[in-house]
């Protein structure tokens, strides 16, 4: 066979060229000198980590876990953020993305995201907002947390006996509560530099009609002062009753009743005579006309335009967080009893959403601000060094930082264990125990731990919520004549099938306590 030139030359020329990169290369060790045969080289380097082997695929993404709770917007959301996420992302590989909403817009905005399916991850949710608890439970909107709870065995050790247990709906828990003041024994708080000008004594009060001196004082004398009071009011645990179903729905148990007789609790003496004082007040200028809303409300008090409150939770706390949030301490004193219920233990939770794509996240999210100091105070005061800085790191006080007003929201209670907050001063700790004391010394309510079942009269409850957000608000803020008004809302009322609710709550409760 004939070779062609051509193809020869070409083949001379590969050879030489692969001859010269040879030539060139850096000489390979010899197989023979491979040190594997030298026996006390191989042990010496035995228990060496091996090389890594780079990854074939990318390392998973990280899960952004959303919170959404009612508050102002901080100017400074982004670096309290990062410093969650940097401990998350070391933890369980999420980061945080905090959603605070304006008090003034929670409701609605719930209400959009559990209608639309929204994606949420974790979620402020109490017995007394719009929606409550129980209706966001049988709307389908949190996850229950039975079995996720066992994989987080520090969150429920963290907790007193008994505190899931309040949380359950139909045997299933599906909130964390927030571990603060536990009972709820209300009464007005007036800023003490008013009640000092005016020489007035809070302690000397024994009910709240007693307070129309301090108003009328503050009215006839403080040119400033735009509202007296920040508004009218009215809690069903004011008057010794156990809102058994939501606080709006008003339907309730007297704490100490072993009869459990249920009963609507705005048909009653006590409620007219309390809306009969609201109008009295509102009418001589001591409420506001029209109400703050809920984002306005901390810079009206800040701004000095508010004097007192008629129905807060008097807890030790209460004047230094009240300092902190709205500027000025206050002096109050607690006129309702003192009780536990299980609105009480729940008053304040967060809940994991049914449609977080990473629920046991959520929840590992929930149990670092639960159990984790420095997390849970990052949430409640802000960056360390920036937002607040140590006074003695040792007894666990802080100082306002350099920063300090670019983050504040002023809401511990809102986000885990409160017994878990740095002080702000000496005197704290103290204030701590004295509210760890309050919650011993509650008296039960005699349906501690019952948590009733919306679903059965779901429609009816949802109908009665509207009517008293439509007619009930207005009667209690003093904004209208309870004279006409208190019975067109009775009667709207039991339109609405108030007396429904009343007879399955009735029926739950006796069932409850095996009656």
């Amino acid at each position: 066979m004939s070779r062609n030139p051509f193809v020869l030359r070409l083949v001379a020329l590969v050879v030489l060229i692969s001859m010269i990169l040879t030539a060139c290369a850096p000489a390979a060790t010899p197989a023979a000198e491979v040190p594997q045969a030298e026996a006390p080289a191989a042990e010496a380097t035995a228990t060496e980590e091996p090389t890594p082997v780079p990854p074939t695929a990318t390392a998973e993404p990280a899960v952004e876990l959303t919170y959404t709770y009612p508050g102002s917007i901080p100017n400074d959301l982004a670096s309290v953020e990062a410093a969650l996420s940097e401990v998350t992302l070391a933890k369980f590989n999420a980061t945080i993305k905090l959603n605070p909403v304006d008090w003034g817009a929670y409701t609605d905005k719930v209400n959009l995201m559990v209608a639309a399916g929204e994606t949420c991850d974790v979620l402020f949710v109490a017995p007394w907002m719009n929606p409550s608890y129980a209706q966001l439970v049988a709307n389908g909107a949190l996850y229950p947390l039975n079995d996720l709870l066992e994989t987080t065995p520090e969150l429920v050790s963290s907790m007193p006996a008994g505190a899931f247990d309040a949380t359950k709906i139909d045997g299933k828990i599906y909130g964390v509560p927030n571990q603060q003041i536990w009972s709820k024994p209300f009464g007005p708080a007036v800023r003490s530099d008013l009640a000092e000008k005016y020489a007035f004594d809070i302690n000397s009060i024994t009910k709240l009609e007693d307070l129309e001196t301090f108003l009328a004082a503050v009215k006839a004398g403080e040119t400033e002062v735009s509202y007296p009071a920040a508004g009218g009011a009215f809690t069903n645990e004011f008057f010794g009753w156990d809102p058994i179903v939501s606080q709006d729905a008003g339907i309730v148990v007297k704490y100490d009743d072993a009869g459990l007789t249920v009963f609507n609790a705005y048909d009653t003496p006590e409620f007219k005579a309390h809306v009969e004082l609201m109008r009295k007040w509102y009418e001589a200028g001591y409420f506001p006309r029209d109400l703050v809303p809920g984002e306005d409300f901390n810079n009206v008090w800040k701004a000095g335009k508010v004097g007192s409150a008629l129905l807060e939770v008097v807890k030790p706390t209460l004047s230094n967080e009240w300092k902190n949030s709205r500027g000025y301490d206050v002096n109050a004193k607690a006129l309702g009893p003192n009780f536990t219920s299980t609105g009480s233990v729940t008053a304040t939770m967060n809940a994991v959403c049914q449609t977080s794509t990473a629920p046991e996240k959520a929840l590992a999210f929930l149990s670092l601000l639960n159990t984790d100091a420095s997390f849970y105070n990052t949430l409640a005061k802000g960056v360390e060094g920036k937002h607040w800085v140590w006074t003695d790191e040792a007894a666990k006080i802080i100082e306002p930082g350099p920063e300090k007003d670019s983050y504040n929201p002023g809401s511990d209670w809102m986000f885990g264990n409160t017994f878990n907050a740095y002080y702000s001063d000496a005197t704290s700790g103290k204030l701590q125990e004295e509210t760890a004391a309050i919650n011993a010394s509650a008296v039960p309510s005699v349906a501690l731990g019952f948590t009733f079942n919306p679903e059965p009269v779901k429609n009816e409850l949802a109908q009665v919520t509207a009517v008293v957000t439509e007619k009930g608000r207005p009667l209690y803020n003093g904004e209208i004549d309870p004279t006409t008004a208190l019975p067109e809302f009775l009667q709207a009322l039991k339109d609405a099938g108030i007396d429904t609710i009343i007879a399955e709550a009735q029926a739950q409760l006796n069932a409850f306590a095996g009656k």
